[in-house]
């Protein structure tokens, strides 16, 4: 596995600060470096502003849901890797 370089920018996006600081935490421990949003709104005009190599997106957010992110990332960057998270028990 290549390590990450330096200026490996990951876009993580949760409404749960709780979740965004333990997932911040385990990326720099990681050697990533990362660039928080707490909405797919606040996500994506980062996005429009900065050069990442992946995006993490809670999937249940209020407004824009993770599908909303992912959608419109890949409008923007067909190619730009996404992860979804959740923390639900059931996804449907």
């Amino acid at each position: 596995m290549r390590s990450p370089s330096k200026h490996s920018t990951i876009l993580l996006v949760d409404d749960n600060a709780g979740v965004r600081d333990i997932l911040v935490h385990l990326l720099e421990s990681l050697g990533y470096c990362a660039d928080t949003a707490e909405s797919g709104e606040e996500a994506l005009a980062l996005f429009d502003r900065g050069q990442y190599k992946t995006v993490v997106t809670d999937l249940l957010m209020p407004g824009m849901s993770g599908w909303d992110v992912l959608e419109a990332v890949r409008r923007r960057d067909p190619h730009m890797p996404i992860i979804i998270v959740t923390a639900a028990p059931v996804v449907c």
